[in-house]
């Protein structure tokens, strides 16, 4: 009799649809609902851009203490309070008289479902079902950020040139609360034991891997205070700032160079597309090589796609330079996931990627703005390009320094 397939992976193909949901209707589809809000509400584009901000610092803010929820509690019902809040939020959007209460719906009811539907979350799962093919199967999930930014912005806008913006963004609302609890309450299982299975599917359980933390409760502070921690926060951070910085800017590079915006927006589905594969060739790559060398090739990725965007001047090197920044972006997730499974016991990796999360949200945040300054400043991206390609430089020389469990049984 055929042998049924490892539950495992079911869950890695409701993970991706969780992401997609999370990040396709939040961040990608975000610029799509910024055009209808600013000729509703004639804000500024400052204001307009504190709902992305706030969206993303609410994430960064609450991972910790969802982290810690996440390894002591099932997680379906966080995951299910988290849709709700977010198609409640879609709704009260729907219906606001003001930019103020569009504001506070990003932020806060939008904001706190992103939490519950993002890698933290997807990561801090699989963490529990896969151990040899863990990176695999939290990057094939990661895929769901670029499918989402795919398949959610069309629909809206479409279903939004047919009705209005307030019929699409409350329908919305109202399908996530429909559709995706239970989705969650049907199929989502946290560990492998409550279904009789083991990791990976293996037929016998294997014995824990050594990492460089027990499973002992560890304070934000005292996880500030060991190496590893710090490392990881500074070496993902500083990657995650730059994918970030570069694709907030991405289409603007083409156009600084009289390049038609269309061409400018091809770098940026070329990105993403790029990101579909190098997001599962980057976990699978964690899986079997060292984990030093793969964080090594994502730093260096994006290093060179930063030295490439600074001497670019025509349209071929722009997509020799998009290219690069679509291997370290499309698996700078993956590896993140990956790096922080490596290096800490299963059993307190939720409160880990919690504390992860909100140092680098702060990474995160400040780069846009930055990259913004430097333009507005010096009339170019140079000096950006330059100070990330130096950042960089030295993230990767820091990779060096990394503890992995058989160089020391402590951080």
């Amino acid at each position: 009799m055929p042998t049924k397939p490892f539950y495992g992976w079911i869950l890695v193909a409701v993970m991706l649809v969780l992401l997609s949901v999370g990040w396709g209707t939040t961040v990608y589809m975000f610029s799509v609902v910024a055009g209808a809000l600013h000729t509703e509400f004639n804000p500024t584009r400052l204001v307009l851009m504190t709902c992305s901000t706030g969206m993303m610092l609410m994430v960064g803010l609450s991972s910790p203490l969802l982290g810690k929820l996440l390894d002591r509690y099932p997680n379906k019902y966080l995951m299910m309070a988290g849709t709700v809040s977010m198609g409640l939020g879609f709704i009260c959007i729907s219906l606001s008289p003001s930019i103020t209460l569009v504001v506070v719906s990003y932020i806060l009811p939008i904001g706190f479902g992103m939490a519950t539907l993002s890698t933290l979350t997807v990561s801090t799962l699989l963490a529990r079902w896969f151990v040899r093919r863990r990176g695999l199967a939290i990057g094939i999930a990661a895929l769901g950020t670029q499918f989402g930014g795919f398949l959610y912005p069309p629909i809206f806008a479409t279903v939004m040139a047919n009705h209005d913006w307030r019929f699409a963004i409350g329908g919305l609302g109202i399908l996530i609360i429909a559709i995706v609890p239970v989705l969650v309450w049907t199929l989502v299982v946290d560990r492998p034991e409550d279904k009789g299975l083991h990791p990976d599917g293996d037929a016998t359980a294997a014995p824990a891997p050594e990492t460089t933390s027990t499973a002992e409760k560890l304070s934000f502070w005292q996880l500030l205070r060991q190496r590893n921690f710090l490392l990881v926060v500074c070496i993902v951070g500083s990657a995650v700032a730059t994918n970030t910085v570069l694709l907030a800017n991405l289409a603007l590079f083409a156009t600084d160079l009289g390049e038609a915006a269309v061409r400018g927006a091809f770098l940026v589905s070329l990105v993403a597309l790029l990101g579909v594969f190098f997001s599962p060739a980057v976990g699978w790559l964690s899986d079997v090589i060292s984990i030093k060398l793969v964080t090594a090739l994502i730093t260096a990725s994006l290093a060179g796609s930063c030295l490439v965007f600074s001497v670019a001047t025509s349209y071929p090197v722009l997509l020799m330079a998009a290219f690069l920044m679509g291997i370290g972006g499309g698996g700078v997730f993956p590896l993140w996931a990956s790096l922080v499974g490596k290096l800490y016991d299963t059993r307190i990796y939720g409160q880990v990627m919690g504390a992860t999360t909100l140092v680098i949200a702060l990474f995160t945040a400040i780069g846009p703005p930055f990259g913004g300054w430097v333009h507005d400043t010096t009339d170019s991206y140079r000096l950006l390009f330059l100070t990330l390609l130096g950042i960089l430089s030295v993230m990767t020389a820091l990779i060096t320094l990394i503890r992995l469990p058989s160089q020391t049984g402590q951080a």
